[in-house]
Formats: structure tokens, C-alpha cells, sequence
């Protein structure tokens, strides 16, 4: 068993350390700074197979960093994720994959599946399984399904004991709710 331990802890660390080697790693001068650089990142590379966050402090620039693998912290910010984000809150701009959070999930566009208490995303590609799934703004756009208590949403199939959907043909209805986008006609 020993003999195994070395060789996967350094294939670890390869794949850890691989975009430090693949980005661009130079610190901004003062003049370079703008006021995302109030977070704290050991790195900047373009992209990362970890993230570990708790805000202010990231392994990597969440801001220039894409996460092609495991998004982690106690509060995560990330731009950009692909693949799985644990943490007890987070803010995505943009997740495809699984996210899996204990508190607050917010999130711009979501393709994949979300579970959180609380789910607030603004465009749902996938689904959203919690307690509470809403737009983060109006004119959110959801295509997917929302399996809740409570669900609001343009758009999309919805399943818990309220749904809220204001293009459906009932707005309010307990159980199942759904609408389809209009298409455009030309």
C-alpha cells in the first residue's frame, strides 16, 4: 500500500499545480490594480483543476480563473465553474456541473444540477432541487426544473407546494406549475 501513496500524492500535486505553470502568474503593479484586487489569491492562472476559497482569501483569482474541477471553501466567489462546487455559501456567475451548498446557492447561469436551501438563479439550464427556487431578478430565464416548496420562475416546470410562474396559464398554483418561452415569430 506504501508503495502507491507517493506516486498518486505527486500526480495530485502535479495536477494542483499545473495551471501555475500554464497561466499567467505575474503580480499586477500598483497602477494595474482595480478594486477586484481587494481579494487575496496565492495565483492567477487561467484556469485550475482546485479552488479553495473563503472570502476574501482564494487560492486562485476568482476573477481570472476558470475552476475545470472541484470548486470548495466555507464562502465561495468563482466566475466560471465546470464541473462540482462545495461549499456552505457560494456566488457563481456561471456553473455547469453540480453544486451542492448548505446555505445560499446565488448564481447567474446554471447548467447542471443545484441543491441548496436556497436557490437564486437567474438563468436555469438544469435542475434545482431545495426549499426555496427563485429568479435572482426579473426577467430571469428558466428552462428547467425547480422541485421545491416554494418556485418562481418565468419559465420552465416546476414541482413543490407553491409555484409561482407568471406566463403560465394559472401564475399560482400548488403542486406542478409550467410555461414555455414564446418563440419568436417572423
Amino acid at each position: 500500500m506504501k508503495k502507491l501513496e507517493l506516486p498518486l500524492i505527486g500526480i495530485i500535486f502535479f495536477l494542483w499545480c499545473m495551471p501555475v505553470f500554464s497561466g499567467e502568474n505575474r503580480p499586477a503593479s500598483e497602477s494595474e490594480k482595480t478594486p477586484a484586487d481587494m481579494f487575496h489569491s496565492a495565483f492567477s492562472p487561467k484556469w485550475t483543476f482546485l479552488q479553495l476559497s473563503t472570502i476574501p482569501i482564494f487560492l486562485f483569482d476568482p476573477e481570472k480563473t476558470d475552476v475545470c474541477g472541484i470548486n470548495a471553501g466555507l464562502l465561495t466567489f468563482q466566475h466560471n465553474v465546470y464541473g462540482v462546487t462545495a461549499a456552505l455559501s457560494g456566488m457563481v456567475k456561471e456553473h455547469s456541473g453540480i453544486m451542492a451548498l448548505a446555505a445560499v446557492n446565488l448564481c447567474g447561469k446554471s447548467i447542471g444540477i443545484s441543491f441548496s436551501p436556497v436557490n437564486m438563479i437567474c438563468e436555469n439550464y438544469g435542475v434545482s432541487l431545495g426549499i426555496f427556487n427563485v429568479g435572482l431578478v426579473s426577467n430571469c430565464a428558466n428552462y428547467g426544473l425547480q422541485i421545491g416548496l416554494i418556485n418562481e420562475a418565468e419559465h420552465g416546470l416546476q414541482i413543490g407546494l407553491i409555484n409561482c410562474n407568471e406566463n403560465s396559464l394559472i401564475p399560482y398554483l400548488p403542486l406542478i406549475n409550467f410555461s414555455f418561452p414564446e418563440q419568436n415569430k417572423h
